[in-house]
């Protein structure tokens, strides 16, 4: 019976903690998350806190693969990449260019856009029962481009694409938009509003109201590092700390470190560390209604308890490595433009994303280990994707085996 199943997540970011409530939600009882940080404290406390239901179309085409080496010189880029990290990124890159193909490329949408078919209900349930409605807005992103050409670019490229795949966005000239925000300056020449997509006053604080409730209904929290799984056909143990602890069923949801983990069970993942920026901004002077993005940027501004969050950046570069002082100087200019001045900086902070070469997630059993499931990879959308991520794979369990649902995210398609 599943009930009895020992279960075990390591990982307490937003998509393991996800992923336990969902096993609790389907009634296995004995549920330890484990993590070496206190839940919500690591990626999932610094992201733009947007649920991005409008996010359906890989980041993967010919034509960004072609405009990447510009990117790359551009000092005003949002993309980087540290020298000593290159010799990671090297399957990466080939697994990137494999993507770019049409065949894939189309079949990645199609996978997205499955997600998205339930993601935004399958989080509303983990917030209603979690008592952690208080911190979702439901007001939608505005998204604006700084000129009248890139927004016809961006409205025949990927934004059209993006309502052919199913999600609502409504176009806004500028005069719309500032009606809309009036806090933002005058950079942009319009952009499109997505009414559907919702987004959080504190993703840290939802982090908590999820592992508050995990601990009231029965859930084990361990604050461990895992060094090494040891699995057999039904059952592993982790050793963490120096001691043994057994399951029936380990869950990986340890973003950058999980594919550490799964290396040493010999499924050798192309999940490289995507670190991204954020600044915390003294907000008092400037009304700010919901997330704003920059499209040419991909800097979003978002409205949140301490202030005006504004994220973005991708860095390629070690989780461990020191801050990009130049990256945190590109973010505050770039919101000097987006705002039309410069407000003060309360805050900085610095994660990885665990970012994946085909921008698909990792979800299913490790090929050969039917005791454990990988949940990871999810980039720019772990906070996006995080509840229907714990659904399918809680279901998974509970089946003994990956659904057909998990199939464009197996683990496997990199063997």
């Amino acid at each position: 019976m599943s009930e009895a199943l020992r279960v075990g997540v390591i990982g307490a970011g937003i998509v393991g903690l996800s992923t336990a409530l969902w096993l609790q939600r389907a009634g296995i009882r004995q549920v330890t998350l484990i993590d070496r940080a206190a839940p919500g404290s690591g990626t999932s406390f610094g992201n733009a806190g947007v649920f991005a239901e409008f996010s359906r179309v890989p980041y993967t085409s010919w034509k960004q693969l072609k405009q990447l080496p510009f990117a790359l010189r551009d000092k005003t880029s949002p993309i980087a990449v540290r020298r000593d990290y290159l010799p990671n990124l090297w399957r990466y890159a080939t697994e990137f260019a494999r993507a770019c193909t049409p065949s894939r490329f189309e079949a990645g949408c199609v996978a997205l856009t499955q997600l998205q078919q339930t993601a935004s209900d399958d989080t509303y349930t983990l917030v209603t029962m979690t008592g952690a409605t208080s911190l979702v807005r439901d007001d939608g992103v505005l998204s604006l481009s700084s000129s009248a050409e890139g927004l016809e670019r961006a409205l025949a490229g990927h934004i059209g694409l993006r309502e052919r795949l199913g999600a609502h966005a409504m176009r806004l000239n500028a005069a719309d938009a500032a009606a809309m925000e009036p806090g933002i300056g005058p950079f942009h020449a319009g952009g499109v509003y997505y009414p559907d997509a919702r987004f959080t006053l504190d993703p840290h604080a939802l982090c908590v109201h999820y592992a508050e409730h995990f601990v009231s209904q029965g859930g084990q929290f361990l604050q461990a590092q895992i060094h090494t799984i040891n699995a057999s056909r039904d059952s592993c143990s982790l050793m963490a700390d120096g001691r043994s602890h057994a399951f029936d069923h380990v869950i990986v949801c340890a973003g950058v470190e999980g594919a550490r983990l799964s290396a040493g069970l010999g499924c050798r993942l192309p999940l490289v560390s995507e670190r991204g920026y954020h600044l915390m901004l003294d907000g008092a002077t400037v009304q700010l209604n919901r997330p704003v993005a920059w499209l040419e940027k991909s800097v979003y501004l978002t409205p949140m308890r301490g202030g005006i969050r504004a994220a973005g950046i991708a860095e390629f570069a070690s989780p461990d490595e020191p801050p990009n002082e130049d990256l945190y100087a590109l973010l505050e200019n770039d919101v000097a433009t987006m705002l039309g001045k410069r407000l003060k900086v309360l805050s900085k902070w610095i994660g990885a994303r665990p970012s994946m070469p085909d921008s698909l997630p990792i979800m299913g059993r490790v090929p050969g280990q039917p005791a454990v499931t990988l949940a990871l990879g999810h980039g720019h959308l772990g906070l996006t994707f995080a509840a229907v991520t714990g659904r399918m794979v809680a279901e998974s369990v509970v089946a003994g085996r990956d659904t057909v649902e998990m199939r464009p995210f197996t683990p496997a398609r990199f063997s």
